[in-house]
């Protein structure tokens, strides 16, 4: 197969625009795969298998939320290497694909009017997309967002609603509080946030004991543009109610109040993980995302005390051979370690 350079194909989907180009993407990957198109940009990783949640990731690179946000085609994407993939965001009611721009200097994305995502019905008539990528070994995570405010029962069931129906789906899901723009929930809605957590782990003990259910990890994500102090107190949150993970960090704010991920996000990434990490002293793993747009930016969140990296504008700007470029990079550097990552589920699922 012949390999046309990259930066030629990127030019034809970024003169689509990003909705375009994200829809002809999608609609085409696993014909592309299928027929070979893809393998001149990507190559066998190594091996470098994590255990974390009481999973076994093939490796630590994942794809995050938002790029398959209908879940149409994970195994297709999962053939580029990725050890898993995170579908959604995920709600009761549908929000269609906002206005978008891309920033390509600055290897940037800029959403004006909040996040898409999909209505739990559709992922789950989408999700035997997933079939194959799991049977292969990859994990599937299904990321929940739900509005937060005043009304704490209303908030409470707009994450626990699609968690019972996407329950027996996913091999772990993350409830994704980047709300809004992503300036993240506000400190007066602390009760709200956490009395959802309590009703979501009580909502899954609930699930075990009576239909007899296996245990589910379940993760949170949280916002760029989250106050740290915020950050801090929902970190010891997810300690006390005996979470798996925490997601660090949807896309940040801009200066007219877009949604940024990509370069931009870069710095304010970097700065959560290491706050959290110097914070959570590894009792609790965290999940690296945004900004990580080459394998420099992997290894250099897994540094800073991240068990797995997820990319999103990274696989937009510099391509599918970013996946397993990352993966290896990451993968010789855990070999030079000893005892770098252990699994972190909690012994009991009660709490």
């Amino acid at each position: 197969m012949i390999k046309i350079p990259f930066n030629f194909l990127q030019n034809i989907l970024f003169l689509m625009g990003p909705q375009r180009a994200q829809r002809f993407v999608l609609s085409n990957i696993d014909r592309w795969m299928n027929l070979g198109f893809i393998d001149p940009y990507i190559h066998d990783l190594m091996e470098d298998p994590i255990e974390l949640m009481g999973l076994r990731f093939p490796n630590t690179i994942g794809l995050a939320a938002g790029f398959d946000y209908e879940a149409k085609c994970v195994s297709g994407l999962g053939g580029l290497g990725f050890g898993h993939i995170e579908v959604g965001s995920v709600s009761e009611i549908a929000r269609p694909i906002k206005k978008c721009s891309l920033r390509r200097p600055s290897q940037s994305v800029a959403c004006s009017e909040g996040i898409a995502c999909a209505s739990v019905e559709r992922v789950l008539e989408n999700l035997k997309s997933a079939a194959a990528y799991r049977n292969r070994g990859g994990i599937l995570g299904i990321n929940i967002i739900g509005e937060i405010c005043e009304d704490s029962k209303k908030t409470s069931e707009a994450f626990i609603a699609p968690l019972r129906k996407l329950y027996r789906h996913a091999d772990y899901v993350t409830l994704n509080l980047t709300s809004g723009l992503s300036r993240g929930f506000s400190a007066q809605y602390k009760g709200q946030v956490a009395l959802t957590l309590k009703k979501v782990v009580e909502e899954r003990e609930r699930l075990m004991q009576t239909e007899g259910l296996p245990y589910l990890p379940i993760s949170v994500k949280v916002a760029g543009g989250q106050d740290n102090d915020t950050l801090l107190w929902l970190a010891d949150q997810l300690l006390y109610y005996r979470f798996d993970a925490i997601v660090a960090v949807g896309g940040g704010v801009g200066i007219a109040g877009e949604r940024l991920s990509g370069n931009a996000l870069k710095d304010r990434s970097i700065e959560v993980v290491r706050l959290l990490s110097n914070h959570l002293q590894g009792n609790l793993p965290i999940i690296a995302s945004g900004g990580i747009l080459t394998p420099d930016d992997a290894l250099e969140r897994v540094n800073a005390g991240a068990s797995l990296v997820q990319i999103f504008s990274g696989l937009i700007f510099n391509g599918p051979g970013l996946v397993a470029e990352a993966s290896d990079q990451v993968a010789c550097w855990r070999q030079t370690q000893k005892g770098v990552m252990k699994s972190l589920r909690p012994s009991s699922a009660s709490f």
